[in-house]
């Protein structure tokens, strides 16, 4: 397995394959904002995993736009639950819309450039015309506010 290049390393933290007691990464694994926040103690690990939990529903909201091919279900032990699917992509669409209503547009925007896109601080005080340092501090407050909501 190659490393990433010196170029490559120097723009992103990356972690190294690492087969312990403790951890079992068998590849590079490229740190994501969400991680990078935590690992500095912005966020707690209660709120790292609401924001997980936010991922997980906008992609598989996301995931209506790109079906797995026909014949993926036809060998996964038949016809596959489609509908069963297509139910939880809309239980996770109303549940986003909720967490737009309650927070805002602005924090949920915030917090799916953060945790959805992973977006740079810099790219995304840019786009907002703001310092890149209150990028980041608006984020942690979307997502605190975020885990105010989550009930696991």
């Amino acid at each position: 397995m190659t490393a990433p290049s010196r170029f490559y390393r120097q723009h992103h933290e990356v972690e190294a394959p690492r087969v312990d007691d403790d951890t079992f990464r068998q590849a590079w694994r490229r740190r994501n904002r969400l991680d990078e926040l935590l690992l500095d103690k912005s966020i707690t690990p209660f709120e790292w995993r609401a924001a997980v939990e936010f991922r997980a529903a906008f992609e598989r909201v996301l995931s209506a736009a790109w079906p797995p091919p026909l014949w993926l279900s036809a060998t996964a032990g038949g016809r596959g639950d489609h509908e069963g699917a297509f139910l939880h992509r809309l239980d996770d669409l109303a549940l986003l819309r909720a967490l737009r209503a309650v927070l805002g547009q602005v924090p949920c925007g915030l917090i799916q450039a953060c945790v959805v896109d992973d977006l740079s601080w810099a790219y995304l005080g840019r786009a907002l015309d703001i310092d890149p340092k209150t990028a980041r501090a608006w984020s942690v407050l979307s997502i605190k506010g975020l885990a105010r909501l989550y009930q696991p």
